[in-house]
């Protein structure tokens, strides 16, 4: 009797925690034109958080899960540490239920497959413009498929060409090459998002130097130091921006480095440390701003540690994910990747946070399909 009712348990823990992950899923695509009204009523971040609760097993409460329940409360008070404690629990609870990667990498590019589709259908149908922006610098005509613009039609793609790459880098290589280097081109011949094109450009050719076995080890301290670099590249050019020459390179990435001295402009130490609600009205494109704002540099020290930890590490074990974890570190710099909910997202706080947590919890176990 006593198993059967554990056995259930342990389902009802699955269940909510798949739903958990589906939430996170979908939170991307809440966030374009065409959602906007849903997401105005419904704040997932609520929902993640109450499926992620229920997924916990009361009587298995180790340090890393005490400091978690410990922060929540404080969430309450510092609402904008609410998203990052859904993201970093979520991952945690699909640690230790032992859901395999590769299994919630075919249920994320199902989702964002059939969000894209769903997209498209609703263009065809007529309930969504989808109006053509002719863009002055390279004289060209781009489409946002009604999702108000065409970076999120990026951000998808490139989502689903990771998730992708989760899936295949075992049995399916050639097939992963050929048909993301075919939608990758697509998406840039069609949106013109050159930062998703070229993150995605960057993660399939790590994936080539993996499928040929040229990914050394030597290589680990240059990938662990990546968020490092590129952190301190973002407060450098926030705080030195009226003195630097760099309006050309802020012209060809879209106006992200005056973005980056706008968020910066107003930061008390205060803020600085623990993060502060977003008070300018536009996006927050780039995942070590939006993790700054929403957890402060403690939050951010944080995953820069995990991913140095777990490169270091667990450079063997992690390898094959290695791609995948540059392609992500690069996207970062466009879209917040990993500083909100999203199914890549979720998994590569999985990969970098297995390398911190009890070793009952390996990589071998996620790998399982």
């Amino acid at each position: 009797m006593a198993s059967i009712i554990n056995y259930r348990f342990h389902v009802f823990r699955v269940l909510m925690i798949y739903i958990s992950f589906f939430f996170c899923s979908v939170y991307p695509f809440l966030h374009y034109k065409a959602f906007e009204c849903i997401n105005d009523i419904v704040n997932l971040n609520y929902f993640v958080a109450i499926f992620t609760l229920l997924s916990i097993n009361p009587l298995e409460i180790g340090k890393f899960k005490t400091i978690l329940l410990l922060i929540l409360p404080i969430c309450l008070i510092f609402r904008n540490w609410l998203m990052l404690w859904t993201v970093i629990a979520t991952a945690y609870q699909l640690i230790e239920l032992k859901i395999p990667i590769r299994n919630l990498a075919i249920t994320a590019f199902l989702i964002t497959l059939f969000q894209l589709l769903f997209q498209i259908e609703l263009i065809l149908l007529g309930i969504t413009s989808h109006t053509p922006t002719i863009v002055e610098k390279t004289h060209s005509v781009i489409y946002d498929l009604g999702l108000g613009n065409s970076n999120n039609v990026g951000t998808t793609i490139f989502y689903l060409i990771s998730l992708l790459y989760l899936i295949c880098f075992k049995h399916h290589r050639t097939l992963f090459v050929i048909s993301s280097i075919t939608i990758d081109l697509l998406m840039y011949y069609y949106c013109g998002s050159r930062t998703f094109f070229l993150s995605s450009l960057i993660l399939i050719f790590f994936g080539l130097i993996y499928f040929n076995g040229l990914l050394k080890r030597y290589y680990r301290f240059y990938i662990a130091l990546l968020p490092t670099v590129f952190v301190s590249l973002i407060v450098y050019i926030a705080i030195q921006y009226e003195y630097l020459d760099v309006e050309f390179i802020n012209e060809i990435v879209s106006g992200r480095l005056y973005l980056f001295y706008l968020f910066f402009r107003d930061f008390t130490i205060i803020d600085f440390l623990l993060g502060k609600p977003l008070e300018l009205d536009v996006p927050l494109d780039n995942a070590y701003l939006a993790m700054l704002h929403l957890g402060g540099i403690i939050t951010l020290s944080f995953f820069c540690i995990c991913c140095y930890k777990a490169i270091m590490s667990s450079f063997n074990e992690i390898k094959a994910y290695i791609p995948f974890i540059i392609g992500m570190l690069f996207a970062a710099m466009a879209e917040s990747t990993f500083g909100a909910p999203s199914g890549a997202g979720i998994i590569l706080w999985m990969i970098i946070l297995t390398a911190i947590i009890p070793q009952k919890y390996t990589f071998q176990t996620l790998n399982e399909s």
